[in-house]
């Protein structure tokens, strides 16, 4: 949003909700408004690499095959995250999802965590003189069944399918 620009912003009532008056203010982001410590940093990050598909098929039906990971999907998308630089964590810009803690060393920063059904594995490495952000990232899931949750329904379970996405990871300090 530049200074001068109109924009426009519409506003509904929901059924049910009440009316009234109320005042909107809109600021452009800036550490303060985010509520940042000196330690923490909002990331502008790029993740970029592929997605497959391992497992899955039902073991009592021969025409359901399992997955196969040769068949590997492009993945791009953007996320903006706050870490901490200190104490090595990292949380959400808007969710309040709590802190996931990692390692640091020496400018570059671990995370992993290791559930039965979630693997997720990230690092960052940061350039202290420009800003720059340079990593990678793993992150191995169950995929649900459309029908029953992660295994299905009935007396032929699916076997467990896993979504699995790997890339690098590219950003910049931006506050």
């Amino acid at each position: 949003m530049e200074r001068g620009e109109e924009y426009s912003i519409e506003f509904f009532v929901l059924n049910g909700e009440g009316s009234g008056s109320f005042e909107i203010e809109l600021v452009e982001m800036n550490r303060e408004s985010l509520a940042l410590t000196d330690n923490e940093y909002l990331l502008d990050l790029r993740y970029v690499g592929e997605r497959y598909f391992e497992g899955g098929g039902r073991d009592c039906d021969i025409y359901s095959q399992p997955a196969d990971s040769s068949k590997k999907y492009a993945e791009e998308y953007s996320h903006q995250v706050i870490l901490d630089l200190s104490l090595g964590y990292q949380r959400q810009l808007y969710a309040d999802t709590g802190n996931e803690y990692g390692d640091i060393s020496r400018g570059t920063l671990y995370f992993d965590k290791d559930e039965p059904y979630y693997i997720w594995q990230e690092i960052f490495h940061i350039d202290s003189d420009t800003g720059l952000v340079l990593g990678s990232y793993y992150k191995k899931e169950i995929e649900p069944d459309l029908i029953g949750g992660p295994m299905g329904l009935g007396t032929c379970p699916r076997n467990i399918m896993y979504r699995i996405s790997d890339g690098f990871v590219t950003g910049e300090i931006i506050l």
